[in-house]
């Protein structure tokens, strides 16, 4: 299960976590992020997501405590009502050897409406007539590609917000960017990301030389 995998619980020899937490989980979860996505997995649709999640890169200017309060002002910026968990990893980059601080928030599509369920319940189809009845209503219901294409640039772009705002409020002046190169008319070509089988593979020499192709901006 993904959620056991970002909150360490299945390390695969990651020592990385920082902080984890969760959110708006419903009765019958008794409080456990774990029993929620158990039941997602079991009850939810066949062709429905069962989760969604967000990965987000935080400042490595910030010290750990700060990321930690920026990853709860996302946890509740991206989540709002729905169940949601989050963890928050420092792991070293595998080439750079520089800390990589970001945050995992996985979250379900079917927010909270203060009406007591059980698990198979919840992860029904809504009634919209008879809410009692049905299940939790999917915010993803509905939505065409370009809705759901247009609502994620507003959600990249909120996030940078936040993100500039604790920065801003910790006096650093280093700022984020959610737009692409290309969106920003910028040549850098975007850094490869390397499998790590592969990475364990490359000589010391063919690090560096990727090293410098990246501080070059050349990948």
């Amino acid at each position: 299960m993904h959620s056991q995998y970002i909150s360490r619980q299945r390390t695969n020899g990651a020592q990385d976590l920082i902080a984890k937490g969760h959110l708006n989980m419903p009765s019958f979860a008794n409080n456990d992020p774990h029993t929620f996505w158990e039941a997602a997995d079991k009850h939810e649709r066949a062709n429905g997501s069962a989760a969604r999640e967000y990965v987000v890169s935080l400042p490595k200017e910030l010290p750990d405590e700060k990321n930690t309060a920026l990853a709860w002002r996302l946890v509740h910026l991206l989540a709002n009502t729905r169940p949601c968990e989050f963890a928050l990893h420092k792991p070293l980059g595998s080439i750079s050897g520089e800390e990589h601080p970001h945050v995992h928030i996985q979250t379900s599509d079917r927010p909270l409406d203060g009406i007591d369920r059980t698990p198979e319940q919840h992860f029904r189809r809504a009634n919209s007539k008879a809410p009692a009845l049905g299940g939790a209503r999917k915010l993803s219901g509905g939505k065409t590609p370009l809705q759901m294409k247009i609502e994620l640039q507003e959600t990249r772009e909120k996030v940078a917000e936040e993100i500039n705002r604790m920065l801003s409020e910790e006096g650093l002046p280093q700022r984020v960017d959610h737009r692409s190169n290309k969106e920003k008319g910028t040549q850098k070509t975007a850094e490869r990301r390397l499998h790590p089988a592969t990475v364990r593979q490359l000589s010391e020499h063919e690090r560096e030389l990727i090293r410098q192709a990246r501080r070059l901006g050349r990948g």
